[in-house]
């Protein structure tokens, strides 16, 4: 029995380890130990100086001016704000532009961009130039003569940001830029929203942003991709007519499904039938997932956890006794269903949505419904949902814990021989 309490005391120390290892990894994953911090009144400059390649600068909230601009970014760093609406840098009025990006494999992620000169120039928000595998994702930019400015940089991301009210151009893309995504954005009340006057600007990929109320949409005279294959989808575009009666790759299916019946300008095959939004769901695998929704409803409240079971929940606001619609994008590594036929929508707990249009990719499901609105829960139910921990943390534990089963039911036979 002596050998089988430090057997049985190796097993948990190595639990315990395999435990911490893993807490480890997550907080290692979620960029929970940053290099360097610069508070309001430091310089990002000198930060940058001072970082090597691979670290993270957190710029704290607050609102950062630099004594002197741009701010160039010679480094593959990765540049985080506390807060995307608290964390600003302001130009104070720049002539030149804010941030210059000149090495590859940079992040800005989280800031609030603004306040250039408004004389028109170089006066940038945020400037890729000559780099690939850059990412600029969940920032503000605005009051700036071009928000965002991509010269001759290629397989950059442009995701999840919010390019409002600048003075000229929104995105301006030039001189042999190609292979970018720009994915998600709300691109809004600029002068001009995409501008790419260079034909030589190619293969670049819009999708799943909303152009809403800019003076001209987009300019394009190079040859690039403005939506993603049915029934992925396009933007949305607050100068279409977005009626939306069918479905289908050819759209000619009787039925709603939240994408509009007739392309955008010959140029947006699958336009959005409404505008699209974006809530973070759940990180897995040093990933962040989103749930997408085109919707005519305000979205609050998201609920996933996999702890909880297999379904999401969320609240969706609207005038009382209009008639709401929702186009929500679920990806298939957070919850799924072995047959679309298991899907199941709820209202309030309480009926179930009948007529849910379904279709499926190899990444997302994407299912189509109505109901009245007012506010409502709607709770979107799956039969499978992201298990909590990785398989290589389980599969170990599972093997301890079969160990630890047979050695406390086996009793050695020279010990029963002597009792009693």
């Amino acid at each position: 029995m002596r050998y089988s309490f430090q057997f049985l005391s190796i097993l948990l120390t190595f639990t315990v380890l395999m435990i911490g290892f893993s807490f480890a990894c997550k907080a290692d994953k979620a960029g929970l130990t940053p290099q360097l911090y610069v508070a309001v009144g430091e310089s990002i400059q000198e930060a940058i100086n001072n970082a090597t390649d691979g670290d993270i600068i957190v710029i704290q909230d607050g609102i950062h001016i630099e004594q002197k601009y741009p701010i160039f970014v010679n480094k593959s760093i990765s540049l985080v704000g506390q807060n995307a609406q608290q964390s600003i840098v302001d130009g104070n009025g720049t002539q030149i532009g804010i941030f210059l990006v000149g090495a590859n494999n940079v992040r800005i992620a989280s800031l609030t961009v603004q306040n250039t000169s408004t004389t028109g120039g170089f006066e940038f928000g945020i400037h890729l130039a000559s780099v690939d595998n850059s990412e600029i994702t969940n920032c503000t930019i605005t009051s700036c003569w071009y928000g965002i400015q991509i010269t001759s940089s290629s397989n950059s991301n442009i995701t999840k940001n919010k390019i409002t009210n600048n003075r000229f151009i929104g995105i301006y893309m030039h001189d042999n830029s190609y292979s970018n995504t720009i994915f998600g954005n709300n691109i809004t009340d600029n002068p001009s929203g995409v501008s790419m006057q260079d034909i030589t600007c190619q293969n670049n990929l819009f999708y799943y942003n909303n152009f809403i109320n800019n003076t001209t949409q987009e300019r394009d005279f190079g040859s690039n991709y403005w939506n993603g294959t049915y029934p992925v989808g396009g933007n949305y575009w607050s100068d279409h007519t977005n009626v939306d009666v069918m479905n289908g790759i050819d759209q000619d299916i009787n039925g709603s499904d939240g994408i509009a019946d007739s392309a955008y300008q010959e140029l947006d095959y699958y336009p959005l039938a409404k505008p699209i939004y974006f809530v973070y769901m759940y990180t897995w695998n040093q990933q962040d997932y989103y749930f997408a929704t085109a919707t005519n409803s305000t979205i609050s409240n998201l609920q996933f956890d996999p702890a909880q079971g297999n379904f999401l929940r969320f609240n969706a606001a609207g005038d009382s006794g209009n008639v709401g619609c929702c186009r929500a994008v679920i990806p298939k590594e957070m919850l799924w269903v072995d047959n679309p036929a298991q899907w199941t929508v709820m209202i309030n707990d309480t009926a179930a949505i009948s007529n849910i249009l379904t279709t499926e990719d190899s990444e997302n499901t994407y299912l189509y419904f109505t109901y009245y609105q007012s506010t409502q829960t709607i709770k979107i139910i799956g039969t499978h949902v992201v298990p909590e921990y990785s398989s290589f943390l389980l599969i170990p534990a599972l093997l301890l814990i079969l160990s630890v089963v047979c050695l406390l039911a086996r009793k050695p036979r020279g010990l029963h021989r002597n009792a009693g």
